[in-house]
């Protein structure tokens, strides 16, 4: 796709969260450009219209429908209105849509019709953890990433420490702080965020899960880290080479958290590559998989989200 400019991906959750959260990371300069198109927002929308408006054939626009489900509302609102947008601009656009779902879901069904590039997620993997399957894959080969070393890291991926995080959350440590010190990684850390949050937060157990971006954080919240409640648990992220300035901070804050006790851990890696985020990105998954086991919870569904989904369904339908 010599011609490629722009990758639209439409999706919300794992599909949005994992794929954004590597390109963020990754993406150089003269790359294809990846937009996004996740809540439903004017400002958001209008943001993505200025960077497709100077497209003037189909082959620069590369369009990704993802929603395992097939019926996420805010995806579909999505790609309605971006198929009809870039059809009223240039035609006919059905050769350049992917669809990414499970089989035989809504999505599936249409992208059959319509003759789309059809790419699945295993029924069994939940959105979450689809970082490693079509969800992730496609966009970010599309976008100049290199997914091979990426997979690569992927199956070097190790059992993380959730021992050592359920121990503390034991001890009444019930909120877990990433702390990222690569202002680039922010995306990962929110990917991270609904990794956990929708991983443990069940029957009323579970870890809160906070992002944190060094140094910028430490004039924000890092007050209340290190001299409010005691019941935070920190994971301190830094890629190397780390500027010789944010470098000396980020020791300064552990000795700071050593001195006052605090339960922390630091993951270093070695290089910010495609490798490296493909071992830290299943690291996390194993880690989560195994602290539910020790919370006694199921790591692979979220009940709760349903909750909300059904009363908005309602209140639409009654208008």
């Amino acid at each position: 796709m010599t011609n490629l400019k722009y990758i639209l991906l439409i999706g919300i959750g794992g599909p949005y969260s994992g794929p954004k959260a590597v390109y963020d990371a990754l993406h150089h300069h003269g790359d294809p450009v990846m937009l996004f198109a996740s809540t439903i927002s004017t400002h958001e929308r209008a943001e993505i219209e200025r960077a497709l408006a100077d497209i003037k054939n189909s082959d620069e626009v590369v369009v990704i429908y993802a929603s395992k489900s097939g019926t996420t509302m805010e995806t579909l609102d999505n790609f309605e209105y971006f198929y009809d947008l870039l059809i009223r601009k240039l035609g006919s656009i059905d050769e350049r849509v992917i669809a990414i779902t499970s089989e035989g879901s809504q999505l599936w069904k249409q992208a059959q019709e319509k003759k789309w590039r059809l790419e699945l997620i295993p029924q069994e993997v939940g959105g979450r953890f689809s970082v490693f399957t079509p969800a992730g894959i496609v966009p970010l080969e599309l976008a100049g990433i290199d997914v091979k070393k990426f997979q690569k890291g992927g199956k070097a991926g190790a059992e993380g420490s959730a021992e050592e995080i359920f121990k503390q959350y034991q001890q009444g440590f019930r909120v877990h702080n990433l702390f990222l010190f690569n202002p680039e990684l922010e995306s990962l850390g929110k990917w991270w965020r609904q990794l956990t949050g929708e991983s443990l937060g069940k029957h009323e157990k579970g870890t809160l899960p906070i992002v944190s971006i060094g140094t910028n954080d430490l004039h924000s919240t890092y007050q209340i880290y290190l001299d409010g409640p005691k019941d935070i648990y920190t994971t301190f992220v830094s890629a190397e080479p780390l500027p010789k300035i944010v470098h000396a901070i980020l020791e300064g804050v552990k000795i700071s958290y050593q001195n006052r006790g605090l339960p922390f851990r630091h993951i270093t890696l070695p290089e910010l590559n495609a490798y490296q985020l493909g071992v830290f990105m299943q690291t996390q998954m194993n880690e989560v998989i195994a602290l539910a086991k020790l919370m006694g919870v199921d790591a692979f569904n979220q009940p709760a989200v349903e909750e909300y989904k059904k009363e908005a369904r309602r209140l639409l339908s009654a208008h």
